[in-house]
């Protein structure tokens, strides 16, 4: 095994070696790594709603790339239609790993996950932001009405530097496991609206980032494993992308959304009867009145 792991970082150390005698410098300081900040808001109010995501670091001589895994609840959704739209006139990069319904009631959606590449912010160095709308579903209705709290767990944030063949300073890759057997293909959310386009390894979202796929485990001093995921919502390809941890960001977010009254069921349900009635009774008597038989 030891053997082994000495020739696969032999086999990296060539290709950046020589991508550094070209003036490319694979992978930051790891000192740079404890500027990287992320925050996670929600905006807005009502069913309608938009995630803001924010990654602040010190300028960095390379081009940085940012990635969320962001996993989304039952009780919210993303139109896929919408960021299609969204993506041909701002720009914004998100993925979804599958197709999801835009009429089914909370509790008999799924819920689902989100691949969200942030953009760098204009006039502000080491911004790399993406304003991602949602919206909330409907959910059962309840004896006293009131609201339902819907928690966005907190995503993860994968950094990568553009045109980096290996990543130095964390040798270990770990691969990211196709643990959902029930769904085979990421959705090309940029694409057409009515075509399923581009297909994308899955993403497990429950890696152990202490072990490799190999079974060893790795020492406590690896601060950020490696992994693959897709380098871009234009291809297929994968690329490693460093795993950042120790992020002050909270655990989650939540909203609130109303929930139906059962106890306002009878006066809704007559008032609703009455007014199509007057509203059938109005049209009746004026095709009558005026009306050509």
């Amino acid at each position: 095994m030891l053997i082994l792991y000495l020739s696969f970082i032999l086999l990296c150390l060539i290709p950046c070696g020589a991508s550094q005698k070209d003036g490319v410098v694979c992978g930051p300081a790891p000192a740079w790594f404890e500027s990287v900040d992320m925050s996670v808001d929600i905006l807005k109010t009502g069913f309608h709603r938009e995630l803001l995501y924010e990654v602040h670091h010190d300028p960095a001589p390379h081009v940085i790339k940012a990635l969320v895994i962001q996993r989304l609840p039952s009780g919210v959704y993303m139109d896929q239609y919408q960021l299609a739209s969204l993506r041909e006139d701002t720009g914004l990069q998100v993925l979804l790993d599958s197709a999801v319904s835009l009429e089914d009631p909370a509790h008999l959606s799924s819920a689902f996950t989100a691949l969200v590449y942030l953009s760098p912010s204009d006039g502000l160095p080491g911004l790399l932001q993406a304003v991602v709308p949602f919206h909330g579903r409907y959910h059962r209705p309840s004896s006293s009405g009131g609201w339902e709290r819907v928690s966005i767990e907190r995503p993860r944030l994968l950094l990568r530097v553009e045109n980096c063949r290996c990543i130095s300073g964390t040798p270990y890759i770990i691969k990211w496991l196709r643990a959902r057997q029930n769904r085979s293909e990421w959705f090309g959310v940029q694409c057409a609206m009515v075509e399923k386009l581009a297909r994308f390894t899955k993403i497990n979202q429950h890696v152990n980032t202490q072990k490799t796929h190999a079974g060893d485990t790795l020492p406590s001093s690896v601060p950020h494993p490696v992994v693959e995921a897709p380098c871009t919502v234009q291809n297929q390809s994968l690329c490693s992308w460093l795993d950042i941890q120790g992020l002050q960001v909270p655990d989650s977010v939540t909203l609130e959304l109303p929930v139906g009254d059962f106890s306002l069921m009878s006066p809704v349900c007559a008032g609703t009867i009455l007014a199509t009635l007057l509203c059938c009774a109005a049209l009746f008597r004026t095709i009558w009145k005026h009306g050509m038989f």
